[in-house]
């Protein structure tokens, strides 16, 4: 019977007793049994309490152990990534792997610091004598060769860039005859020592000089050449004899296979080229 059924019972004997001892007995058992309910609430209480906090403790040391492992873990293989990185030399950074998962460390560390300082060794012999190479009166005429082969091919390189230089030069025609139109405008252009010229002419009703080519652009000698011109059937066109003066510079027109090529809108390209020296 737990305690308080007690309480309840003793209560009951109290209403019914009849005479002062039995009440009275029955009262002191009423507080004793308050006592065992009080008593065995709080042993209830308390094992109810541990039991959760071992519980709620046992859970949170577990799941503790387990971040601090993971963090641990990933924080070592940060590091060993980065020393690994750092090593630029692939037989080393072997060997230095190999130590790890060796049971003798001490041995083959030892063996990769003496290869580190042999390396070191042999890189200041060759500085050495390298320096000694630039000192010595042999490699002083070596030295001495290359930077007469260094001055050829820059003047080699000065006088391929003077003949790959590019000059524009817009002409106006003279002598009554016009641009033909804005999309054949005449002009020259130089390359290196190669002279373009380029472009239509209209208003011609005649042979005669209707260009001039300026210093610097005229050819080495009397340049001739035939450019065709207008349509004279579906299967024929005119033909123009032009020619270019090496001292004055004029461009003439000598001839055409038809009179009827000259006119006011007919057209006369002037396309050749010819070379400077």
């Amino acid at each position: 019977m737990g305690a308080l059924e007690k309480l309840r019972e003793t209560a009951q004997k109290i209403r019914e007793s009849v005479y002062g001892v039995e009440v009275r007995e029955d009262i002191a058992e009423g507080f004793e049994n308050v006592v065992d309910a009080q008593n065995e609430y709080e042993v209830a209480t308390t094992a109810k309490f541990e039991t959760k906090l071992n519980t709620d403790f046992g859970q949170f040391a577990e799941e503790l152990t387990v971040g601090v492992s993971e963090y641990v873990n990933d924080r070592v293989e940060e590091r060993i990534v980065e020393v690994m990185d750092d090593l630029s030399d692939d037989n080393l950074r072997s060997e230095i792997q190999q130590a790890r998962n060796s049971a003798a460390y001490a041995v083959n560390y030892a063996s990769v610091d003496a290869r580190l300082e042999a390396d070191e060794t042999k890189l200041k012999d060759v500085v050495s004598e390298v320096n000694a190479a630039r000192n010595s009166a042999a490699n002083g005429k070596t030295y001495s060769n290359l930077d007469s082969r260094l001055e050829e091919d820059e003047g080699r390189l000065i006088v391929t860039e003077s003949k790959l230089k590019v000059e524009k030069v817009m002409l106006t025609p003279i002598n009554g005859a016009q641009i033909f139109s804005d999309d054949e405008k005449v002009m020259l252009l130089k390359v290196g020592n190669m002279v373009y010229l380029c472009g239509a002419m209209k208003n011609i009703t005649k042979a005669g000089t209707y260009l001039n080519i300026p210093v610097g652009f005229r050819p080495s000698q009397p340049h001739t050449f035939v450019n065709s011109g207008n349509w004279l059937t579906t299967s024929n066109v005119y033909l123009c004899r032009w020619q270019t003066s090496n001292k004055t510079g004029n461009l003439d027109l000598q001839a055409v296979t038809n009179a009827d090529q000259y006119g006011v809108n007919k057209w006369f390209p002037v396309n050749t080229s010819w070379i400077i020296e």
